[in-house]
């Protein structure tokens, strides 16, 4: 079978418009208000002391237990949880999400990835709202987080690109910035690169649930 390709002169300008269809949100806020970043890293580093921490989507580094299950509630977290849930109902509001729901932490636990091949591997977090995640210290080179296309046909039939552009990726790249926060669809599988850095980068993770 041979395919058909056209030979004609080109058709005259043709006036098309663009819609983008199931848009994935990924959310950034810089400076939390009422957040101490110096005093939850404190907090960190305390927790680590007793805590022999956890295996999840974690490969090397350290994960604490789940923090809001071990009532670890110093007031520091306790800030940060606060404006995760401020900033959830937020965009829910602006979604048009039923104000029926109740925006609360499900779960809670701190990162910390040095330099000894430590990162995430490509995980979810199912039953989540929106995964929350608050960059205590972030040294240069410390490995970004990387989103994955949620769109399997789409992946599954990549083309090649002279440009990469927001439409055609499989992946994004974020460069994360200490004190912000992050925040995206529990369903969206994303990873984090490894750390380069002599320093360690630490993280807290916050899932926000719908009750």
């Amino acid at each position: 079978m041979t395919d058909y390709i056209k030979t004609a002169d080109a058709p005259a300008e043709i006036n098309m418009s663009q819609a983008t269809m199931f848009p994935t949100p990924l959310y950034q806020v810089d400076d939390l208000p009422n957040v101490n970043r110096h005093a939850i890293q404190e907090v960190c580093e305390t927790r680590r002391q007793f805590d022999k921490g956890r295996v999840v989507s974690n490969r090397n580094g350290w994960q604490s237990s789940d923090l809001v299950e071990a009532e670890y509630k110093h007031l520091p977290i306790v800030s940060m949880w606060d404006a995760c849930i401020e900033i959830s109902k937020k965009i829910g509001e602006e979604s048009g999400l039923s104000k029926k729901y109740e925006h609360s932490v499900g779960s809670s636990w701190i990162n910390a990835n040095g330099k000894r091949d430590d990162y995430n591997q490509q995980h979810c977090h199912p039953g989540t709202y929106l995964a929350c995640v608050y960059y205590v210290s972030v040294p240069e080179g410390s490995g970004d987080i990387v989103f994955c296309d949620p769109r399997v046909g789409h992946a599954s039939n990549v083309l090649h690109h002279e440009k990469i552009t927001l439409t055609n990726c499989i992946e994004v790249n974020v460069s994360p910035k200490q004190g912000q926060l992050i925040l995206f669809p529990g369903w969206l599988y994303h990873f984090v690169k490894q750390n380069n850095n002599d320093e360690e980068r630490i993280t807290i993770a916050t899932n926000i649930v719908l009750r």
